[in-house]
Protein backbone atom coordinates (compact mmCIF):
# COMPACT_ATOMS: atom_id res chain seq x y z
CA UNK A 1 0.00 0.00 0.00
CA UNK A 2 1.42 3.32 -1.02
CA UNK A 3 -0.15 6.46 0.33
CA UNK A 4 0.55 9.78 -1.26
CA UNK A 5 1.70 12.27 1.24
CA UNK A 6 0.17 15.71 0.97
CA UNK A 7 2.63 18.54 1.22
CA UNK A 8 1.66 21.15 3.76
CA UNK A 9 2.45 24.77 3.02
CA UNK A 10 2.91 27.15 5.92
CA UNK A 11 0.34 29.90 6.25
CA UNK A 12 -2.75 27.91 5.37
CA UNK A 13 -5.36 28.98 2.87
CA UNK A 14 -4.62 32.68 3.04
CA UNK A 15 -1.03 32.19 1.93
CA UNK A 16 -2.18 30.03 -0.96
CA UNK A 17 -4.71 32.61 -2.11
CA UNK A 18 -2.64 35.71 -1.36
CA UNK A 19 -1.53 36.24 -4.96
CA UNK A 20 -5.10 35.81 -6.18
CA UNK A 21 -6.39 38.31 -3.61
CA UNK A 22 -3.65 40.76 -4.54
CA UNK A 23 -4.51 40.39 -8.24
CA UNK A 24 -8.20 41.09 -7.56
CA UNK A 25 -7.32 44.17 -5.51
CA UNK A 26 -5.01 45.39 -8.28
CA UNK A 27 -7.61 44.81 -10.98
CA UNK A 28 -10.25 46.59 -8.91
CA UNK A 29 -7.97 49.58 -8.41
CA UNK A 30 -7.11 49.65 -12.12
CA UNK A 31 -10.77 49.46 -13.13
CA UNK A 32 -11.70 52.27 -10.74
CA UNK A 33 -8.92 54.47 -12.15
CA UNK A 34 -10.18 53.86 -15.70
CA UNK A 35 -13.76 54.68 -14.66
CA UNK A 36 -12.65 57.88 -12.94
CA UNK A 37 -10.46 58.94 -15.88
CA UNK A 38 -12.84 58.23 -18.73
CA UNK A 39 -16.31 58.52 -17.17
CA UNK A 40 -16.44 60.70 -14.06
CA UNK A 41 -13.83 63.31 -14.98
CA UNK A 42 -15.37 64.17 -18.40
CA UNK A 43 -18.83 64.43 -16.81
CA UNK A 44 -17.49 66.85 -14.18
CA UNK A 45 -15.69 68.85 -16.87
CA UNK A 46 -18.81 69.11 -19.02
CA UNK A 47 -20.96 70.26 -16.11
CA UNK A 48 -18.33 72.84 -15.14
CA UNK A 49 -18.15 74.09 -18.72
CA UNK A 50 -21.94 74.51 -18.87
CA UNK A 51 -21.94 76.36 -15.56
CA UNK A 52 -19.15 78.67 -16.73
CA UNK A 53 -20.93 79.27 -20.03
CA UNK A 54 -24.15 80.30 -18.29
CA UNK A 55 -22.20 82.58 -15.94
CA UNK A 56 -20.38 84.20 -18.85
CA UNK A 57 -23.68 84.74 -20.68
CA UNK A 58 -25.16 86.33 -17.56
CA UNK A 59 -22.16 88.64 -17.13
CA UNK A 60 -22.25 89.57 -20.81
CA UNK A 61 -25.91 90.50 -20.55
CA UNK A 62 -25.20 92.62 -17.45
CA UNK A 63 -22.34 94.36 -19.25
CA UNK A 64 -24.55 95.10 -22.26
CA UNK A 65 -27.31 96.52 -20.07
CA UNK A 66 -24.78 98.76 -18.29
CA UNK A 67 -23.41 99.98 -21.60
CA UNK A 68 -26.92 100.70 -22.82
CA UNK A 69 -27.67 102.61 -19.63
CA UNK A 70 -24.50 104.71 -20.06
CA UNK A 71 -25.34 105.49 -23.67
CA UNK A 72 -28.90 106.35 -22.71
CA UNK A 73 -27.73 108.71 -19.96
CA UNK A 74 -25.30 110.63 -22.16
Amino acid sequence: MSKQIKTIRPGGRLANNFNRILAYVGLGWFASMIIVRYVIKPLKTNSRMKENESLMNYLYEKQKTQQNMKEFDT
